[in-house]
């Protein structure tokens, strides 16, 4: 199920509504377990046989590498770690390899016929494996203790808004969520349609993406501040915290990091390298000066990075025109909606459904 599908827009109100329409934790984990598997069963059912062997087998893994002496916990450890990779290797990887390989040695003169897995790559297999796998070497390391529940880890490794498109969570993190009573909070529920307005038209209107080449450029440019370890030197201070306006040193900093990143995402947006060196080059020729993209200029960019400025000192909110011009936000969240559905095209998948 994609997340910009219309079975998402009648699946995700359905869930939300049984969810607090009964305020108990053992109610709630089992309907979101239930809700996790028909929304990845819908995409292919046969799957779901996999996920649920990978969740058993990491839940016992959980208690075996918790007891017992050194070597007899670190051997498990090793095993689980090496389940886990087998499942990746198999599903993912496998044709990839013997496939190369096969090309590699038909250069040489030496001509094989490997057998080839005819299996369509499960949706969302790293994410889920990664999340066993960091559950046991949490429980190792002494982070984390076995959950006695299994539909409480089962909801753990196969939570919906994770499953297939990320992030890989953590089980320090999300687990204890899953065990603790939940309240409903208005605030957090409208915060979070907020959130999820922003994604999809960020999705539907910017995004729809080669993603390795952009991947490898943001690669580069961060590698040199990670190897000097100033990489979160500035990650919780606000540019202009007390000032309208930044200073030079901010400015020139914020105008190199916006033409960096929006370089790269040409090739992030092109659907061929050849389409993103044919963009890159037509911009040497006047391309910018053309009235469509102009307009695009005026209309998209600068509003939304004036936006973006304007919210700099809260997080992902998008809490628009708040106070006496409140009905203000609601036209823009229309239009915001409007837009997203007006260029939702055919519906592509998040590119990490394939991770």
């Amino acid at each position: 199920m994609l997340f910009t599908s219309t079975a998402f827009l009648i699946f995700l109100p359905i869930v939300f509504a049984l969810y607090w329409g009964r305020n108990n934790i053992r109610y709630q984990n089992l309907l979101l377990l239930v809700s996790s598997y028909v929304f990845y069963g819908w995409w292919n059912w046969k799957f779901l046989g996999l996920l649920l062997l990978s969740t058993l087998i990491d839940y016992f893994f959980g208690f075996w590498v918790a007891e017992g002496s050194p070597g007899r916990r670190k051997l498990f450890l090793m095993l689980s770690i090496l389940n886990n990779l087998l499942v990746l290797c198999i599903f993912k990887y496998y044709n990839f390899f013997i496939q190369e390989a096969q090309h590699f040695l038909d250069h040489t003169g030496w001509h094989i016929h490997p057998y080839v897995i005819k299996v369509v790559l499960p949706v969302g297999i790293s994410f889920y494996t990664f999340h066993g796998m960091s559950y046991v070497i949490d429980i190792y390391r002494g982070h984390f203790k076995p959950v006695r529940s299994f539909g409480d880890y089962a909801v753990f490794v196969s939570f919906f808004p994770l499953l297939v498109a990320g992030p890989i969570e953590r089980a320090t993190n999300l687990l204890p969520q899953i065990q603790r009573p939940r309240v409903f909070q208005y605030e957090q529920a409208v915060q979070g349609m907020r959130l999820m307005l922003w994604g999809f038209f960020k999705k539907m209107v910017i995004a729809n993406w080669t993603y390795i080449v952009w991947g490898g450029i943001h690669a580069v440019g961060f590698l040199p501040l990670l190897l000097l370890g100033s990489h979160r030197k500035y990650s919780k201070e606000i540019v202009a915290a007390d000032s309208r306006l930044p200073t030079f040193r901010e400015l020139m900093s914020m105008s190199c990091t916006f033409v960096f990143v929006t370089l790269a995402w040409i090739y992030f947006r092109s659907a061929t390298l050849g389409s993103a060196f044919g963009y890159l080059t037509a911009m040497r020729y006047g391309l910018l000066t053309r009235p469509a993209y102009l307009s695009f200029l005026f209309l998209y960019v600068i509003p939304f990075v004036l936006l973006d400025w304007n919210f700099r000192r809260h997080e992902r909110d998008l809490n628009i025109a708040p106070g006496r011009y409140k009905y203000a936000r609601y036209v823009f969240y229309t239009l915001m909606a409007y837009i997203s559905i007006a260029h939702s095209g055919s519906g592509s998948s998040f590119i990490y459904f394939q991770f």
